[in-house]
């Protein structure tokens, strides 16, 4: 009768013991990033000749390929974290690279220097191509219109970034370099709206 009241008292706190720890256990949860990438709206172009089978179809994912980088190493990444952006010279041929890099440019392609954006989200994330085909039926260049606006809420405070403008990408190495710019990039927080050019 002892051991079998030894047990009952054992088998009792063991069954309490379950419950008092569940409720004590602390959970979190955390809210997955909403997915960004590029919308292609348009790829118009202008021949010299007839396009060579494939290069229209390689250029345009090229040319997406560059700026879906821009995007999740310079852009997303600031502005999620607060970390520092990667380096943007390999998007850029030598000489615009160089100068990016080197100049106030740098600031018109990064997203540094804000707190982390909240439920950070695209209204807009379009790019408009247009390329231009060679009497050889190449490919040489593609002109890119930018269009892309984000919104977040940093430290409680509704925040819009903006990027626009026009680019100039050129065929390199095995993918598509920017080789000129003519951009601007808007940040504004509740009417404190600062704005930063860049044009080669």
């Amino acid at each position: 009768m002892a051991a079998l009241a030894l047990l009952s008292v054992t088998a009792g706190a063991c069954s309490g013991g379950g419950p008092r720890a569940a409720v004590g256990r602390a959970t979190t949860t955390t809210e997955a990033p909403v997915p960004i990438a590029f919308t292609v709206t348009s790829f118009d172009v202008a021949a010299a000749a007839e396009p060579i089978a494939g290069t229209l179809d390689a250029a345009k994912a090229g040319v997406e390929a560059t700026f879906k980088r821009w995007l999740e190493e310079n852009v997303l990444p600031p502005l999620r974290s607060a970390q520092p952006a990667a380096d943007l010279r390999p998007l850029f041929t030598a000489t615009a690279g160089e100068r990016v890099a080197t100049t106030p440019d740098r600031s018109a392609f990064v997203d540094e220097g804000l707190p982390p954006l909240i439920g950070l989200r695209a209204d807009r994330a379009d790019l408009a191509m247009a390329g231009l085909a060679d009497t050889d039926g190449h490919i040489p260049v593609v002109t890119v219109h930018l269009d892309l606006k984000l919104r977040g809420t940093a430290e409680g405070t509704p925040m819009i970034v903006e990027h626009t403008g026009d680019l100039m990408l050129v065929p390199e190495g095995d993918g598509w370099k920017i080789d000129s710019y003519d951009v601007r990039t808007t940040r504004d927080t509740q009417g404190d709206t600062t704005t930063t050019t860049a044009k080669s």
